[in-house]
């Protein structure tokens, strides 16, 4: 064996510096990390509220509730159309533009996105073109091309008396239209002996009633126009991609939220389709989200499924390039609803996250993990749905990738308005204790009419600890707003009765900034032109009586106590596993510093391991050499010794 004369300490001023390098490696490697956290700093005022910066134009939203029109893309209740044609849609097969309701939302995976629309012509096909260059549409154009699956289905409708009676907003239809459609005497007989048919009803105003249409009329079904559902996968995160349709000449464009600050996330709840709900859409493209959050009754159908093509197509200047993330109301569930409309043409990524109900699932988003519960499901420890939440927490929640965790349902669990007081209570009970174990950051609700914000709580007493209560449950839906408030508890800080939008920005780690933008107030101006709506800055609706009701914006930032303070804000599972639903991509996303410093120090910490367990191997198989021998622990201690003075 070759040997090495001069001092017995050469091989450990050689291990010194191998230690030297990996101790400079590891200490440049801190200071990146640092570098890449340092986070921009912030002076919080006493108050909690402070002035926003985005501004509402009152002209624009005066304008809209003069001259809206709800669209009336397919074929409302007409008996004559239903009796000659028994078809719905757009009659004119000539032209090339005949698909709309154009939205998208997040797939199961990070990087795809899943797109729908519809069309009533039996050739469209599930296509959808996509590139990065808006320019490859061209003829020659290099685009991507993805296809998907269509359906379509029918329903029995039902009546409800908003339909033709609405609280707010314009009638959908009137009662002698619906009468006609219900009233089959004038054809359900034989005309030569005037035996009545099997479904011969002599319907009229005396004794007509609300609910499901007679089964066995043939003009009491809807036909939806084909719903397609395309998926793009593979996309890059962070990077703006445009898109057709089949059959619409619109190009669309959306970008996969990137984890990056600031991030903007639009909120809404019970949205429905009047003049108010159209201004709240402007309001939400107004401040430009990554994201939009909206927990349910999107469309207010309520049994009449014409709505949620017309609310498709209102919705589509915003939903065609935000991605849309939902779950059930209750106007989704009840009133012969049964979700069935709202699972076909709102998909959720409840796969991606092993969840088996379209209601709850969880979704990384670029700075935030958004958890959807369901309000009308099971909620007791034995539930699938509790049991996948408990799953889904214990492995999904990482705050160095998702600072902030915002959790979404329907049906409120704090609200101090008389409308569907305590209605959730029973869930709450349940499971209030899981989210503050884990330290959600905001729950979203809506179902109340009206704008509550509450101050951090958890079991009903303010607790900095808590989550942040956000009732937006005033899209501006044809019931109206809610005005009977209780006595204001105290973890109650704003409420309103009138209608709006939510604002919400992630600044950094630790500070997120509110902001709630009112749009419209109910009036006691029923009919022409009002409808009950008023667009004035300096409305408020009739008998609220909250603190502030002509309060036009609040505004309050939400921000973490310390680690010491409350350890259940920045809770991390305790083993965050490497899923689908992870912001990472391996198709041309660039990792963030931190990341990268993740990486160096991993590979460091690997090649740590690597040189310990050579020099283990090397000081047995020296121990092993030395076994009998007599040499002293000095001359032992090291395998480099001079000619003749021993075996290594």
């Amino acid at each position: 064996m070759p040997v090495c004369t001069g001092s017995k300490n050469l091989p450990y001023r050689r291990n010194d510096h191998f230690t030297m390098l990996l101790l400079l490696l590891l200490v440049a490697s801190i200071a990146t990390v640092r570098s890449s956290c340092e986070c921009t700093s912030y002076t919080l005022s006493g108050s909690r509220r402070l002035t926003s910066n985005v501004e509402f134009y009152t002209a624009e939203s005066d304008t809209i509730g003069d001259k809206y029109i709800r669209p009336k893309r397919h074929e409302r209740i007409d008996v004559q159309k239903y009796i000659e044609e028994r078809s719905v849609g757009s009659s004119n097969a000539d032209s090339e533009c005949v698909t709309d309701q154009v939205h998208l939302t997040l797939g199961d995976t990070s990087d795809s996105v899943v797109i729908s629309f519809a069309s009533t012509l039996i050739d469209s096909e599930s296509i959808v073109k996509y590139s990065t260059n808006k320019d490859s549409f061209e003829s020659g154009g290099n685009f991507h091309k993805a296809t998907g699956v269509s359906t379509s289905y029918s329903e029995l409708m039902y009546i409800v008396g908003n339909l033709y009676n609405p609280t707010m907003g314009v009638p959908e239809g009137n009662l002698s239209e619906i009468i006609k459609v219900e009233n089959t005497s004038v054809w359900a007989y034989d005309h030569q002996t005037g035996d009545h048919y099997a479904n011969y009803y002599n319907i009229n105003p005396s004794n007509f009633k609300t609910g499901f249409m007679a089964y066995n009329n043939p003009y009491a079904y809807y036909d939806s126009p084909i719903l397609h559902t395309v998926t793009l996968s593979n996309l890059d995160i962070g990077v703006e991609y445009y898109y057709v349709v089949d059959g619409n000449c619109e190009i669309f464009s959306f970008t996969i939220p990137k984890n990056k600050y600031p991030m903007q996330i639009g909120l809404t709840v019970d949205l429905g389709q009047t003049s108010v709900s159209a201004a709240s859409i402007a309001a939400l493209e107004a401040i430009n989200p990554d994201l939009v959050l909206l927990p349910g009754d999107l469309s207010y159908s309520d049994g009449y499924p014409y709505l949620w093509d017309s609310f498709g197509t209102l919705i589509q200047s915003l939903a065609s390039k935000v991605p849309l993330l939902t779950t059930a109301g209750n106007h989704e569930f009840g009133l012969a609803e049964n979700t069935l409309s709202h699972r076909i043409r709102y998909p959720t990524p409840y796969i991606g996250s092993s969840s088996t109900n379209f209601c709850y699932y969880g979704k990384v988003v670029g700075a935030v993990n958004v958890i959807s519960l369901c309000s009308y499901g099971g909620w007791d420890s034995n539930s699938l749905q509790y049991q996948w939440l408990s799953n889904y927490l214990a492995t999904s929640i990482d705050r160095d990738e998702t600072p902030f965790v915002i959790a979404i349902m329907h049906a409120p669990w704090y609200n101090s308005n008389n409308g569907h007081w305590m209605e959730a209570e029973l869930m709450r009970k349940s499971i209030e204790p899981l989210l503050y174990e884990y330290g959600v950051d905001v729950v979203l609700s809506g179902h109340i009419h009206c704008y509550e914000r509450s101050a951090p709580v958890y079991n009903n007493t303010v607790d900095s600890c808590g989550p942040t209560y956000l009732n937006i449950g005033d899209g501006g839906n044809y019931e109206g707003t809610y005005v009977d408030w209780r006595t204001q508890p105290d973890w109650s800080e704003f409420r309103e009765s009138s209608f709006g939008i939510g604002e919400l920005t992630i600044y950094n780690e630790t500070h997120a900034y509110f902001q709630w933008h009112r749009v419209a107030c109910e009036s006691d101006s029923p009919g022409a032109p009002n409808y009950n709506m008023n667009f004035s800055t300096t409305c408020h609706s009739p008998g609220d009586i909250s603190a502030y009701p002509m309060a036009t914006s609040d505004h309050v930032w939400i921000a973490k106590p310390s680690v010491d303070v409350c350890a259940n804000r920045y809770m991390t599972s305790p083993s965050p596993s490497s899923n689908s639903n992870s912001n990472s991509n391996s198709n041309g996303y660039n990792p963030s510093s931190g990341e990268i410093s993740l990486i160096v120090l991993t590979v460091i910490f690997g090649v740590v391991i690597i040189v310990l367990s050579i020099l283990l191997f090397r000081a047995y198989k020296l121990l092993n050499a030395l076994n009998g021998t007599e040499r002293t622990f000095q001359e032992s201690v090291s395998p480099f010794t001079k000619k003749g003075e021993g075996k290594v």
